[in-house]
Protein backbone atom coordinates (compact mmCIF):
# COMPACT_ATOMS: atom_id res chain seq x y z
CA UNK A 1 0.00 0.00 0.00
CA UNK A 2 1.33 3.44 -0.93
CA UNK A 3 1.71 6.06 1.81
CA UNK A 4 0.96 9.75 2.02
CA UNK A 5 3.84 10.99 4.16
CA UNK A 6 4.32 14.17 6.20
CA UNK A 7 7.90 15.04 7.14
CA UNK A 8 8.41 17.26 10.18
CA UNK A 9 11.90 18.79 10.13
CA UNK A 10 13.97 21.87 10.82
CA UNK A 11 15.53 21.85 7.33
CA UNK A 12 13.34 21.49 4.26
CA UNK A 13 13.68 18.32 2.25
CA UNK A 14 15.82 19.30 -0.74
CA UNK A 15 17.46 17.90 -3.85
CA UNK A 16 20.41 20.33 -3.73
CA UNK A 17 21.04 21.66 -0.21
CA UNK A 18 23.11 19.27 1.93
CA UNK A 19 21.01 19.19 5.13
CA UNK A 20 17.73 18.72 3.29
CA UNK A 21 19.20 16.32 0.75
CA UNK A 22 19.97 13.81 3.50
CA UNK A 23 16.24 13.66 4.33
CA UNK A 24 15.38 12.64 0.80
CA UNK A 25 17.66 9.60 0.91
CA UNK A 26 15.46 7.96 3.53
CA UNK A 27 12.27 8.22 1.51
CA UNK A 28 13.19 5.03 -0.34
CA UNK A 29 12.38 3.15 2.86
CA UNK A 30 8.74 4.04 2.27
CA UNK A 31 6.35 3.23 -0.57
CA UNK A 32 5.29 6.82 -1.17
CA UNK A 33 2.29 8.26 -2.98
CA UNK A 34 2.57 11.92 -1.89
CA UNK A 35 5.14 13.91 0.12
CA UNK A 36 4.39 16.81 2.44
CA UNK A 37 6.96 18.70 4.52
CA UNK A 38 6.48 21.12 7.43
CA UNK A 39 9.82 22.88 7.86
CA UNK A 40 11.50 25.99 9.29
CA UNK A 41 14.50 26.71 7.08
CA UNK A 42 16.42 25.52 4.02
CA UNK A 43 16.01 25.27 0.27
CA UNK A 44 12.57 23.82 -0.44
CA UNK A 45 13.18 22.57 -3.99
CA UNK A 46 12.29 18.87 -3.92
CA UNK A 47 10.14 17.68 -6.81
CA UNK A 48 6.45 16.95 -6.19
CA UNK A 49 6.50 17.98 -2.54
CA UNK A 50 3.92 20.13 -0.78
CA UNK A 51 5.80 22.48 1.56
CA UNK A 52 4.15 23.78 4.71
CA UNK A 53 5.47 26.67 6.79
CA UNK A 54 4.21 29.39 9.09
CA UNK A 55 5.45 32.95 9.59
CA UNK A 56 7.31 33.34 12.91
CA UNK A 57 5.85 36.82 13.33
CA UNK A 58 2.27 35.57 12.99
CA UNK A 59 3.03 32.54 15.15
CA UNK A 60 4.30 34.81 17.93
CA UNK A 61 1.32 37.18 17.64
CA UNK A 62 -1.04 34.20 17.75
CA UNK A 63 0.63 32.93 20.91
CA UNK A 64 0.71 36.32 22.64
CA UNK A 65 -2.99 37.01 21.87
CA UNK A 66 -4.03 33.51 22.97
CA UNK A 67 -5.22 32.70 19.46
CA UNK A 68 -7.19 35.90 18.77
CA UNK A 69 -4.79 36.53 15.89
CA UNK A 70 -4.61 33.36 13.83
CA UNK A 71 -1.36 31.98 12.48
CA UNK A 72 -1.92 30.71 8.95
CA UNK A 73 -0.01 27.80 7.46
CA UNK A 74 1.40 28.50 4.00
CA UNK A 75 1.26 25.64 1.50
CA UNK A 76 3.42 25.83 -1.64
CA UNK A 77 5.32 23.75 -4.17
CA UNK A 78 9.11 24.20 -4.46
CA UNK A 79 10.01 27.40 -2.57
CA UNK A 80 13.47 28.03 -3.94
CA UNK A 81 14.05 31.77 -4.11
CA UNK A 82 15.42 33.87 -1.26
CA UNK A 83 12.44 36.25 -1.06
CA UNK A 84 10.02 33.42 -0.33
CA UNK A 85 12.42 31.93 2.20
CA UNK A 86 12.70 35.08 4.33
CA UNK A 87 10.13 33.69 6.81
CA UNK A 88 12.88 31.53 8.27
CA UNK A 89 15.75 34.04 8.32
CA UNK A 90 18.22 33.91 11.24
CA UNK A 91 17.63 30.16 11.59
CA UNK A 92 21.38 29.66 12.05
CA UNK A 93 21.63 32.22 14.84
CA UNK A 94 23.80 31.10 17.75
CA UNK A 95 21.85 33.21 20.23
CA UNK A 96 19.81 31.09 22.69
CA UNK A 97 17.22 33.86 22.97
CA UNK A 98 16.36 33.56 19.27
CA UNK A 99 15.93 29.78 19.51
CA UNK A 100 13.87 30.09 22.66
CA UNK A 101 11.54 32.80 21.30
CA UNK A 102 11.04 30.77 18.11
CA UNK A 103 10.19 27.73 20.19
CA UNK A 104 7.81 29.79 22.34
CA UNK A 105 6.02 31.10 19.24
CA UNK A 106 5.51 27.73 17.54
CA UNK A 107 5.46 25.07 20.24
CA UNK A 108 1.93 24.42 21.52
CA UNK A 109 0.50 26.97 19.07
CA UNK A 110 -3.12 25.81 18.93
CA UNK A 111 -3.86 27.64 15.70
CA UNK A 112 -1.03 25.92 13.80
CA UNK A 113 -1.65 22.53 15.40
CA UNK A 114 -5.34 22.63 14.46
CA UNK A 115 -4.50 23.47 10.84
CA UNK A 116 -1.87 20.72 10.70
CA UNK A 117 -4.28 18.14 12.08
CA UNK A 118 -6.94 19.18 9.55
CA UNK A 119 -4.35 19.06 6.77
CA UNK A 120 -3.32 15.54 7.74
CA UNK A 121 -6.91 14.37 7.80
CA UNK A 122 -7.94 16.14 4.58
CA UNK A 123 -4.95 14.79 2.66
CA UNK A 124 -5.32 11.27 4.08
CA UNK A 125 -1.77 11.31 5.43
CA UNK A 126 -1.04 7.99 7.10
CA UNK A 127 2.68 8.31 7.89
CA UNK A 128 4.59 11.00 9.79
CA UNK A 129 8.40 11.05 9.65
CA UNK A 130 10.04 13.21 12.31
CA UNK A 131 13.62 14.15 11.56
CA UNK A 132 15.27 14.59 14.95
CA UNK A 133 16.73 18.06 15.53
CA UNK A 134 17.15 20.82 18.13
CA UNK A 135 13.68 22.33 17.60
CA UNK A 136 11.11 21.39 20.30
CA UNK A 137 8.25 22.27 17.97
CA UNK A 138 8.68 19.31 15.59
CA UNK A 139 8.39 16.86 18.49
CA UNK A 140 5.39 18.73 19.89
CA UNK A 141 3.57 18.70 16.53
CA UNK A 142 4.40 15.04 15.91
CA UNK A 143 2.89 14.04 19.26
CA UNK A 144 -0.25 16.15 18.71
CA UNK A 145 -0.80 14.69 15.24
CA UNK A 146 -0.24 11.17 16.55
CA UNK A 147 -2.82 11.77 19.30
CA UNK A 148 -5.49 13.19 17.01
CA UNK A 149 -4.98 11.32 13.72
CA UNK A 150 -4.72 7.72 12.56
CA UNK A 151 -1.05 7.83 11.54
CA UNK A 152 2.14 5.88 12.09
CA UNK A 153 4.94 7.95 13.56
CA UNK A 154 8.56 7.25 12.60
CA UNK A 155 11.50 9.12 14.15
CA UNK A 156 15.00 9.21 12.69
CA UNK A 157 17.76 10.45 14.98
CA UNK A 158 21.16 11.61 13.79
CA UNK A 159 22.12 13.86 16.73
CA UNK A 160 21.87 13.93 20.53
CA UNK A 161 20.43 17.46 20.81
CA UNK A 162 17.53 16.65 23.19
CA UNK A 163 20.00 15.07 25.61
CA UNK A 164 22.74 17.71 25.64
CA UNK A 165 23.00 19.50 28.98
CA UNK A 166 25.39 22.31 27.99
CA UNK A 167 24.95 25.38 25.78
CA UNK A 168 26.15 24.10 22.38
CA UNK A 169 24.83 27.22 20.62
CA UNK A 170 27.40 29.76 21.84
CA UNK A 171 29.01 28.08 24.89
CA UNK A 172 27.82 30.87 27.22
CA UNK A 173 25.63 30.77 30.31
CA UNK A 174 22.05 31.55 29.32
CA UNK A 175 18.72 31.24 31.10
CA UNK A 176 17.08 31.08 27.66
CA UNK A 177 19.12 28.03 26.73
CA UNK A 178 18.03 26.43 30.00
CA UNK A 179 14.37 27.01 29.06
CA UNK A 180 15.00 25.74 25.52
CA UNK A 181 16.80 22.62 26.72
CA UNK A 182 14.03 21.68 29.15
CA UNK A 183 11.36 22.18 26.47
CA UNK A 184 13.32 20.17 23.91
CA UNK A 185 13.90 17.21 26.21
CA UNK A 186 10.27 17.17 27.40
CA UNK A 187 8.68 17.24 23.96
CA UNK A 188 11.23 14.81 22.53
CA UNK A 189 10.50 12.35 25.33
CA UNK A 190 6.75 12.37 24.66
CA UNK A 191 7.25 12.00 20.90
CA UNK A 192 9.63 9.05 21.26
CA UNK A 193 7.31 7.31 23.72
CA UNK A 194 4.42 7.70 21.26
CA UNK A 195 6.25 6.69 18.07
CA UNK A 196 5.75 3.42 16.20
CA UNK A 197 9.37 3.08 15.10
CA UNK A 198 12.61 4.85 16.00
CA UNK A 199 15.91 4.54 14.13
CA UNK A 200 19.37 6.00 14.66
CA UNK A 201 22.44 6.96 12.64
CA UNK A 202 24.71 4.73 14.72
CA UNK A 203 24.77 2.19 17.53
CA UNK A 204 25.95 4.65 20.18
CA UNK A 205 22.99 6.99 19.57
CA UNK A 206 20.58 4.07 19.77
CA UNK A 207 21.99 2.99 23.13
CA UNK A 208 21.92 6.56 24.46
CA UNK A 209 18.26 7.26 23.60
CA UNK A 210 17.02 3.86 24.64
CA UNK A 211 18.66 4.31 28.02
CA UNK A 212 17.58 7.94 28.56
CA UNK A 213 13.99 7.53 27.38
CA UNK A 214 13.48 3.87 28.35
CA UNK A 215 12.93 2.74 24.75
CA UNK A 216 13.26 -0.65 23.09
CA UNK A 217 13.59 -2.16 19.62
CA UNK A 218 15.34 0.78 17.94
CA UNK A 219 16.97 0.26 14.55
CA UNK A 220 20.24 1.39 13.00
CA UNK A 221 19.93 3.27 9.72
CA UNK A 222 23.21 4.82 8.58
CA UNK A 223 23.29 8.02 6.52
CA UNK A 224 23.02 6.98 2.89
CA UNK A 225 24.90 7.94 -0.26
CA UNK A 226 23.71 8.24 -3.85
CA UNK A 227 27.21 7.43 -5.08
CA UNK A 228 28.25 4.39 -6.99
CA UNK A 229 31.89 3.56 -7.58
CA UNK A 230 33.80 6.56 -8.96
CA UNK A 231 36.22 6.16 -11.84
CA UNK A 232 39.68 6.92 -10.45
CA UNK A 233 41.77 9.09 -12.81
CA UNK A 234 44.82 9.92 -10.69
CA UNK A 235 48.00 11.52 -12.01
CA UNK A 236 51.10 9.40 -11.48
CA UNK A 237 53.64 12.13 -10.69
CA UNK A 238 52.08 13.13 -7.35
CA UNK A 239 50.07 11.71 -4.46
CA UNK A 240 46.90 13.71 -3.93
CA UNK A 241 44.90 13.60 -0.68
CA UNK A 242 41.49 15.29 -0.87
CA UNK A 243 39.37 16.59 2.00
CA UNK A 244 35.90 18.01 1.44
CA UNK A 245 33.62 19.23 4.21
CA UNK A 246 33.16 21.56 7.14
CA UNK A 247 36.32 23.22 8.45
CA UNK A 248 35.84 23.86 12.14
CA UNK A 249 39.10 24.79 13.82
CA UNK A 250 39.32 21.32 15.41
CA UNK A 251 39.04 19.57 12.04
CA UNK A 252 41.50 22.01 10.51
CA UNK A 253 43.91 21.14 13.30
CA UNK A 254 43.68 17.48 12.37
CA UNK A 255 44.43 18.30 8.72
CA UNK A 256 47.49 20.20 9.93
CA UNK A 257 48.60 17.15 11.94
CA UNK A 258 48.62 15.16 8.70
CA UNK A 259 50.35 17.96 6.78
CA UNK A 260 53.04 18.02 9.45
CA UNK A 261 53.50 14.25 9.24
CA UNK A 262 53.91 14.19 5.45
CA UNK A 263 55.82 17.47 5.02
CA UNK A 264 59.10 15.72 4.12
CA UNK A 265 57.49 13.64 1.39
CA UNK A 266 57.87 14.96 -2.14
CA UNK A 267 54.83 15.58 -4.32
CA UNK A 268 52.34 14.64 -1.59
CA UNK A 269 49.63 17.27 -1.13
CA UNK A 270 46.36 17.78 0.73
CA UNK A 271 43.69 19.52 -1.33
CA UNK A 272 41.04 21.05 0.92
CA UNK A 273 37.49 22.03 -0.14
CA UNK A 274 35.03 23.73 2.19
CA UNK A 275 34.16 27.00 3.90
CA UNK A 276 36.80 28.30 6.31
CA UNK A 277 37.11 31.33 8.58
CA UNK A 278 40.17 33.54 9.00
CA UNK A 279 41.56 31.48 11.87
CA UNK A 280 41.57 28.31 9.77
CA UNK A 281 43.04 30.06 6.73
CA UNK A 282 45.88 31.48 8.81
CA UNK A 283 46.58 27.99 10.12
CA UNK A 284 46.78 26.55 6.60
CA UNK A 285 49.12 29.31 5.37
CA UNK A 286 51.96 27.76 7.35
CA UNK A 287 51.93 24.60 5.23
CA UNK A 288 52.94 24.49 1.56
CA UNK A 289 51.53 20.98 1.22
CA UNK A 290 47.98 22.17 2.01
CA UNK A 291 46.14 23.59 -1.02
CA UNK A 292 42.93 25.36 -0.01
CA UNK A 293 40.33 25.80 -2.78
CA UNK A 294 37.31 27.06 -0.85
CA UNK A 295 33.76 25.79 -1.11
CA UNK A 296 32.69 23.92 -4.25
CA UNK A 297 29.34 22.34 -5.23
CA UNK A 298 28.83 18.68 -4.39
CA UNK A 299 29.13 17.52 -8.01
CA UNK A 300 32.49 19.27 -8.39
CA UNK A 301 33.72 17.73 -5.15
CA UNK A 302 32.96 14.29 -6.57
CA UNK A 303 35.10 15.14 -9.62
CA UNK A 304 37.96 16.09 -7.28
CA UNK A 305 37.51 12.81 -5.41
CA UNK A 306 37.87 10.90 -8.68
CA UNK A 307 41.27 12.55 -9.27
CA UNK A 308 42.51 11.65 -5.79
CA UNK A 309 44.82 8.96 -4.53
CA UNK A 310 43.19 9.18 -1.13
CA UNK A 311 39.97 10.69 0.23
CA UNK A 312 40.40 12.11 3.73
CA UNK A 313 37.95 12.38 6.61
CA UNK A 314 38.98 14.05 9.88
CA UNK A 315 37.52 14.82 13.29
CA UNK A 316 38.91 16.94 16.13
CA UNK A 317 40.54 16.05 19.43
CA UNK A 318 39.79 18.95 21.80
CA UNK A 319 37.83 18.22 24.99
CA UNK A 320 34.87 20.33 23.88
CA UNK A 321 34.84 18.80 20.39
CA UNK A 322 34.82 15.29 21.83
CA UNK A 323 31.91 16.21 24.08
CA UNK A 324 29.93 17.97 21.38
CA UNK A 325 30.60 15.51 18.55
CA UNK A 326 30.77 12.25 20.49
CA UNK A 327 27.82 10.79 18.58
CA UNK A 328 28.71 12.32 15.21
CA UNK A 329 28.59 10.16 12.11
CA UNK A 330 29.47 12.37 9.17
CA UNK A 331 27.57 11.99 5.91
CA UNK A 332 30.96 12.18 4.18
CA UNK A 333 31.71 8.68 5.50
CA UNK A 334 29.04 7.14 3.29
CA UNK A 335 30.24 9.08 0.22
CA UNK A 336 33.87 8.22 0.83
CA UNK A 337 33.25 4.53 1.30
CA UNK A 338 30.80 4.23 -1.60
CA UNK A 339 33.25 5.93 -3.98
CA UNK A 340 35.55 2.88 -3.70
CA UNK A 341 38.51 5.26 -3.83
CA UNK A 342 40.95 4.68 -0.91
CA UNK A 343 39.43 6.38 2.13
CA UNK A 344 41.46 7.38 5.20
CA UNK A 345 40.08 8.70 8.50
CA UNK A 346 41.86 10.50 11.34
CA UNK A 347 40.21 11.39 14.63
CA UNK A 348 39.47 10.25 18.15
CA UNK A 349 37.93 6.82 18.61
CA UNK A 350 35.55 8.45 21.10
CA UNK A 351 33.59 9.77 18.08
CA UNK A 352 31.05 7.29 16.70
CA UNK A 353 32.03 7.65 13.04
CA UNK A 354 35.73 7.06 13.72
CA UNK A 355 34.94 4.12 15.99
CA UNK A 356 32.90 2.57 13.17
CA UNK A 357 35.66 3.10 10.59
CA UNK A 358 38.33 1.66 12.88
CA UNK A 359 36.35 -1.58 13.07
CA UNK A 360 35.62 -1.60 9.34
CA UNK A 361 39.11 -0.83 8.05
CA UNK A 362 41.73 -0.34 10.81
CA UNK A 363 44.65 -0.01 8.35
CA UNK A 364 43.04 3.15 6.96
CA UNK A 365 42.02 4.70 10.29
CA UNK A 366 44.29 6.63 12.67
CA UNK A 367 43.11 7.62 16.14
CA UNK A 368 46.23 9.49 17.30
CA UNK A 369 49.26 11.31 15.88
CA UNK A 370 51.31 8.21 16.60
CA UNK A 371 49.10 6.16 14.27
CA UNK A 372 49.67 8.49 11.31
CA UNK A 373 52.55 6.19 10.38
CA UNK A 374 49.86 4.21 8.54
CA UNK A 375 49.92 6.94 5.91
CA UNK A 376 53.56 6.11 5.10
CA UNK A 377 52.76 2.65 3.78
CA UNK A 378 49.57 3.90 2.09
CA UNK A 379 51.52 6.57 0.17
CA UNK A 380 54.24 4.07 -0.73
CA UNK A 381 51.95 1.19 -1.67
CA UNK A 382 48.25 2.06 -1.68
CA UNK A 383 46.74 -1.43 -1.41
CA UNK A 384 43.20 -0.48 -0.48
CA UNK A 385 41.14 -3.50 0.49
CA UNK A 386 37.61 -3.21 1.80
CA UNK A 387 34.47 -5.34 1.79
CA UNK A 388 32.60 -3.27 -0.78
CA UNK A 389 29.55 -5.53 -0.68
CA UNK A 390 29.19 -4.77 3.02
CA UNK A 391 29.63 -1.05 2.32
CA UNK A 392 26.85 -1.12 -0.29
CA UNK A 393 24.59 -3.05 2.06
CA UNK A 394 25.00 -0.40 4.76
CA UNK A 395 25.15 2.85 2.79
CA UNK A 396 23.55 2.50 -0.65
CA UNK A 397 20.03 3.76 -1.23
CA UNK A 398 17.58 0.93 -1.77
CA UNK A 399 15.77 1.27 -5.05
Amino acid sequence: MMSNILILSNFAISKTESNGKIHSYFLNDFNIKTIHNFYFTGLADFDNCNYLSASPKNALLSKLTFGLIKSKINIQKQIANSEERKIVSNSKSKKPFFHWIRSFAYTGNKSIIKQLVNYVQDNKIDTVLLWGCNVPTVYNYAKKIKDKCDVKLFIFTGEDYPLKTYNYLNKKKSIFFHFLRKSLRKHAYFAYKACDEHSYANEELKELYEQEFDLKNGKISYFKSTLNELQNVVKQFSFRITYGGNLYIDRAGSIVDIAEHIKEKENVFIDVYGRADEEVLNLFKNYNNIHYFGFVPYEQLLCEYSKSNLILHVEGFSDYYLKDCKYAFSTKIADGLMSKIPFFAYGSEQISGIKFLRKLNPDYTACSKEELYKLDSIIKNNNYNIDYNKVKELFSIKK
